[in-house]
């Protein structure tokens, strides 16, 4: 039953892990030292520190909140479209057009044409964002064309990296190819686009095969091996069987029309290096870097294309199907119907790698809502009004588990738990009903919508007595622009209807030895495609 008051105190987000946007996880040579490990789940408050989110009815706008495993920033999703951007920027991945090395509070991101935000994926150090009528836009760098706008990397090593620090919008994508988008995904240097037909369509650079194009990009250079990218999306046109056939898609029909081997995806999720979807009839297909068994094919191999899972294959009754997938940096989880877990790759490096799905018997018996995965952290909000999380050393409080002190196994010495092999429930969020995750490599966002909030006096009473936490005197730290960027836009990239984007020639008009950076001019010079 939910309470009377239901939405007074709106939608509330949690934060923990660090926030040490420019030194977590980096040389830090020239950052700018700011930010601390918040180990216990904090409620933000502050209006400059939730982007403007003032009053309760602002907070209870605050539907969706998206980051990456390998991501240093998160994106805050609004009911009325907006979205709002926070962590690193370092190439333009926030999309508040400004090349800010940080930000430490929400910003809003800057769409130029409008329109209402509806998801997004985060990428190392790209973004992708999914507008209502099907439109994606893409900010942050470019060097391996993980933009999709038709734009390469500038050269090798030493040159300035292209960038995006406004949203582009993937022309290309939506005018000349007719794709209208259902779901975007971002790995590493690459991305992805679920068309709302169930197509595919990748972008970005081809080491390990990530396209599912069916190579590996790898050419040989002048002194050495060389990846090559594509900067523009192509559909996914073969598939492989779980019996190894190769399938082909008949780009003359639609999807209805095509064979039931040609797969109609409607979930799809990527890891650092590597893509799991999941289609219509319920079959996972995997694809790209297969170190440490996380493409769930029993064996290490690289996956060119789509691969089908044997093990999925063979659970397609109505209560052992997958119906969601989540993807870590090295690592899948797969949720069935009758809600059993499924996991294989790999989180702590020095341990076993799984090489095909395993059910996770520690978390039999409690109802999934969501789950969220970085690096090698995992964190899970159960229905019971309970928050799960596990993940081995380094970490840095991404898993919530507060000032808890544990006995060290040496010398008599105590220490915060910080870390846990095996699932643990996070002691500081007992009582709180979690509606939806957002991990990235380092930190954990936790959303309570306004109906779990006040679902009952007592889980309003444990959401107010939780620790706060406050960025809005910091709200200037990090916005010392970033050197070494080729700043894209769309006048530059050739945008127009029925033009394709070429490879982009540009100059640098900033130096090593300045702080600003100035944008580029960019010439569109038309090159062909390399078949592959």
């Amino acid at each position: 039953m939910v309470h009377p008051n239901a939405g007074a105190q709106g939608a509330e987000l949690l934060f923990c892990g660090s926030c040490k946007w420019d030194t977590q996880g980096r040389d830090r040579k020239g950052a700018i030292e700011y930010g601390e490990e918040v180990l216990a789940p904090h409620r933000l408050t502050g209006s400059v520190t939730l982007g403007g989110l003032t009053t309760p009815a602002d907070r209870a706008q605050m539907l969706r909140i998206v980051s990456g495993p390998v991501a240093a920033h998160a994106v805050l999703i609004l009911t009325d479209g907006r979205a709002l951007a926070i962590g690193r920027n370092t190439h333009g991945e926030l999309g508040i057009g400004t090349a800010r090395r940080f930000a430490p509070v929400f910003m809003p991101v800057v769409f130029i044409k409008g329109g209402r935000c509806t998801g997004a994926a985060c990428g190392r150090t790209h973004t992708l964002f999914l507008m209502d009528d099907g439109v994606v836009y893409a900010t942050g760098a470019n060097d391996a064309g993980q933009l999709g706008v038709g734009a390469r990397g500038i050269s090798a090593s030493g040159a300035n990296v292209p960038a995006a620090v406004t949203p582009i919008r993937l022309t290309y994508l939506a005018e000349h190819m007719g794709v209208r988008a259902a779901q975007v995904g971002c790995g590493e240097q690459f991305s992805v686009v679920l068309a709302d037909d169930g197509s595919l369509y990748t972008f970005g650079t081809h080491r390990d095969g990530v396209l599912g194009l069916g190579t590996t990009g790898e050419v040989i250079g002048k002194q050495r091996m060389e990846v090559e990218s594509e900067p523009l999306p192509r559909r996914v046109t073969r598939f492989v069987r779980s019996d190894g056939i190769v399938v082909a898609l008949d780009e003359s029909k639609s999807m209805d029309e095509q064979s039931e081997d040609i797969p109609r995806f409607t979930q799809v999720v990527c890891g650092q290096r590597h893509v799991v979807a999941l289609d219509s009839r319920h079959r996972v297909w995997s694809w790209g870097f297969g170190g440490y068994g996380r493409l769930g094919h029993r064996t290490p191999n690289d996956e060119l294309r789509p691969r089908c899972m044997e093990f999925f294959e063979r659970l397609r009754d109505d209560r052992r199907r997958c119906v969601k997938l989540y993807a870590g940096a090295s690592c899948c989880y797969a949720l069935t119907e009758m809600g059993t877990v499924y996991f294989w790759g790999i989180t702590k490096m020095t341990g076993e790698a799984t090489t095909s799905p395993q059910m996770l018997y520690d978390l039999h018996g409690w109802k999934i809502r969501d789950i969220a995965v970085g690096i090698s952290s995992t964190m899970i909000a159960c229905e019971e009004c309970t928050t799960i999380a596990w993940g081995p050393s380094p970490a840095y409080g991404e898993m919530g588990f507060g000032e808890t002190v544990v006995g060290r196994s040496f010398a008599g010495r105590t220490g915060v738990l910080k870390s846990s092999t095996q699932p643990r429930i996070v002691d500081p969020l007992k009582g709180v009903q979690v509606s939806q995750l957002a991990m990235g490599a380092f930190f954990t966002f936790l959303l309570l919508r306004p109906e779990e909030v006040q679902a009952s006096d007592d889980q309003g009473t444990k959401v107010q007595a939780l620790p706060t936490l406050s960025w809005d005197a910091h709200a200037n730290i990090g916005a010392q622009p970033v050197r070494g960027l080729t700043i894209l836009d769309a006048s530059s990239l050739g945008s127009r209807r029925g033009r394709k984007p070429g490879k982009v020639a540009a100059r640098a008009t900033s130096s090593a030895t300045k702080t600003r950076v100035t944008s580029v001019s960019a010439v569109v010079v038309p090159e062909k495609r390399r078949r592959t």
